[in-house]
């Protein structure tokens, strides 16, 4: 079984990559917190992409980051989660 990065770590990979695209996603503390969505949201409007503030793959994807399981329940609303 491969071994998986806490969420927060991942959150964390893209505060700093928010960062290092000109965003303020405010601390680098692996919450995915107000100031976050909206670094995602100004950078997702920089990039012409539809702006959520989720991180899809779509925005993983400009950001460099690669959509992981975990990423892709971030970017899902509970209504949109299936069960498991």
């Amino acid at each position: 079984m491969a071994s998986r990065l806490p969420i927060e770590t991942e959150v964390k990979a893209v505060q700093e990559a928010l960062r290092d695209k000109g965003q303020d996603p405010g601390p680098i503390d692996g919450i995915m917190g107000l100031r976050t969505k909206a670094a995602v949201k100004n950078f997702q409007r920089a990039e012409g992409l539809r702006e959520t503030g989720r991180l899809d793959s779509e925005t993983l994807t400009k950001l460099g980051a690669k959509p992981t399981p975990s990423e892709e329940r971030l970017e899902k609303t509970p209504q949109e989660k299936k069960p498991y």
